[in-house]
């Protein structure tokens, strides 16, 4: 095992970073993000393809939601920690490219589309988070155009863009934010604040995202301060008016594990094998395996949407590996759940979602520490998955 991690240490990024292709677009965006040239050329080449393939992120934004760790909304909140957002992927390649090639990262920042989350409903819970589109503008605008493209007025038709383009909750909490950190000559500042006004009644009712955007009136409210603009005032009370009178979503239509069926009895048994004997005990780990099977066999929750069948499963792996005190119990857990992940649609249909369980996996946690990582590598060897085998080569196995 230990000559294998050499083996692995020693290969050559060159060995590797062809093979992105084989994994999901943002994840092969992500690792050649991590691993960028240190020649300017080489490195500009391949920021322009880390923007072209996060364009094709399933998870466009991350989200936020007011909902429970354990629930399949909580887990698409927890997806933004991987850093596989379509946006945020983008975003980051503007931004280094602007160190690297100044005028093609303001290229790549107008490509962009002003992310437009669909209209939201009470069904949807999880609300996108849109800052860092905004937080580019911003950049853009301030640094991003020549002193001549500047004369011409080429940010503030940017940002006018921007700002009209902005019309719901989401949308509208970065562009206040936006227009109220750029400054500008007095004509600009009075542009952007009339075209802000036009959005703000143009925006429809939202309820969902209006209780989740509580800082779009606190930046109003800065915003307001600022510019004593009656129109703008307006505005703000009509965009209120359209909100309010909407009726306040219920808390419905989020899926919240282990309240009932298979996945509750699971956790329940788990719970009974706490805490793990301090020494070998052949009853006990009769009883782990046992646990492992049932996991293994868990093909369906009545009720249940298939991404949250699949988180629970994934997070009963990791219980049970917490279980497996021996290297016989950590190899056999591993290996299966190793196979779940490989085997596992939301590796394609929803990569972010699944990083989370893939990362797990190979930390170092109780009881195996760093034993149980060097079993993890070698059972994703012994998987021949691309996807994992990528990951463990480009170090994102911590």
């Amino acid at each position: 095992m230990l000559e294998l991690a050499l083996a692995l240490m020693l290969r050559a990024p060159g060995d590797w970073l062809d093979r992105i292709y084989v994994a999901p677009p943002e994840i092969g965006a992500r690792v050649l993000f991590d691993h960028l040239d240190a020649d300017r050329k080489k490195r500009a080449e391949q920021l322009e393809e880390v923007f072209r393939l996060a364009g094709q992120a399933k998870m466009p934004y991350p989200v936020m939601a007011q909902a429970p760790a354990d629930s399949l909304a909580g887990k698409q909140m927890e997806a933004r920690l991987t850093r596989l957002d379509g946006l945020g992927l983008q975003v980051r390649a503007v931004q280094t490219m602007m160190a690297v090639n100044p005028a093609r990262g303001r290229e790549m920042a107008l490509e962009m589309r002003v992310p437009a989350p669909p209209p939201g409903s009470c069904e949807t819970v999880a609300v996108a988070v849109l800052d860092q589109y905004y937080g580019l503008a911003l950049q853009i605008a301030q640094r991003g155009f020549t002193a001549k493209q500047r004369e011409d007025g080429e940010p503030l038709k940017y940002l006018l863009g921007v700002v009209y383009a902005s019309t719901s909750p989401e949308q509208l909490q970065g562009a206040v934010s936006m227009v109220r950190q750029y400054g500008g000559t007095e004509e600009e500042r009075g542009a952007l604040l009339g075209a802000l006004a036009v959005s703000l009644r143009a925006a429809v009712a939202n309820p969902r995202a209006y209780a989740a955007t509580p800082a779009l009136a606190e930046e109003m409210a800065v915003l307001s301060k600022q510019a004593a603009n009656a129109g703008l005032d307006e505005a703000w009370a009509a965009y209120l008016k359209t909100q309010q009178k909407a009726e306040p979503c219920e808390d419905s239509g989020n899926y919240v594990f282990w309240e009932e069926g298979t996945g509750r009895e699971l956790q329940k048994e788990l719970a009974r094998l706490r805490p793990a004997p301090a020494k070998p005990d052949a009853e006990y780990e009769a009883r782990v395996t046992a646990l492992l099977h049932r996991v293994e066999e868990w093909r369906k929750e009545d009720g249940a949407p298939a991404m949250a069948l699949f988180h629970m499963k994934a997070q009963m792996y990791r219980g049970v590996l917490d279980m497996a005190a021996t290297d016989a119990l950590l190899e056999s857990v591993m290996a299966s759940f190793v196979q779940f992940l490989r085997d596992a649609p939301a590796k394609t249909e929803s990569p972010a979602e699944w990083m989370i369980h893939f990362q797990r996996m190979v930390l170092p946690w109780s009881p195996g520490g760093m034993k149980g990582v060097a079993i993890a590598k070698e059972e994703i060897r012994r998987s021949g998955d691309g996807v994992m085998n990528l990951l463990v080569d480009a170090g994102m196995a911590f």
